[in-house]
């Protein structure tokens, strides 16, 4: 986005486990290169081909960032993302069609030109992708933001908390929907995406160590339970 920041998507990066995808990398190189350079990157869906795709899994790569935001072709408009909904699912296809790249969709909820609507559509949207992980991250007005300065200006950043700018909690007071409904959409998004069985299938494979099924329990709580 060009005026604001998500918080981190924790609950989805801390899910990629490089050695959960080692074979999906060493089944295109030698298992002593892939043991030591996989890797994964942000992308724009605008940039992407299924040459590019090929090759980024080739040289190592093994999960994609992909900032979708929203499942609103409005909010995609006023976000300035140069790109459409159909668009978004054209491309997120092109990358599993062409490589066995994990694809993780980052989302942002409580726009403040947002309505429930819209909200609700990026949720749709979310469960729909050929995702393999999902993150739903509040919308932040960052200091020095034209949407920081829109939003002072029409006094919706009077109670702007800066201690919660990167966390769960809404740092501000939203023009349309109050923070407990947004919370529940939180919360919902997650359950929505993750409580599908081929997710929990798909999560219990890639779990490598007692380690990574205390980080995700943990992050489960986290969200579920607030």
């Amino acid at each position: 986005m060009r005026n604001s920041a998500s918080a981190s998507s924790s609950f989805a990066t801390r899910l990629l486990s490089p050695t959960a995808s080692t074979k999906l990398v060493s089944a295109r190189r030698s298992p002593e290169r892939a043991r030591y350079y996989y890797w994964t990157a942000p992308a724009h869906l605008r940039g992407l081909t299924p040459e590019l795709v090929r090759t980024l899994e080739r040289a190592g790569c093994y999960a994609l960032l992909i900032g979708i935001e929203s499942g609103s072709d409005r909010i995609l408009k006023i976000m300035g993302k140069g790109i459409t909904v159909d668009q978004i699912r054209a491309q997120v296809s092109l990358i599993k069609e062409n490589s066995d790249i994990l694809a993780l969709g980052l989302f942002i909820l409580g726009h403040p030109d947002e309505e429930e609507r819209d909200i609700k559509a990026t949720i749709k949207l979310a469960t729909e992708l050929p995702l393999d992980l999902a993150g739903f991250s509040n919308y932040i007005p960052l200091p020095g933001s034209r949407s920081h300065v829109i939003l002072r200006y029409k006094g919706f950043l009077d109670d702007l908390d800066t201690d919660k700018l990167f966390n769960y909690d809404y740092p501000f007071t939203h023009p349309r929907i109050d923070q407990a409904t947004l919370k529940k959409y939180m919360s919902r998004a997650y359950r929505r995406f993750y409580l599908r069985p081929k997710v929990i299938l798909r999560l219990m494979r890639n779990i490598n160590s007692f380690n990574q099924v205390k980080t995700i329990l943990r992050r489960v709580a986290s969200v579920f339970l607030g």
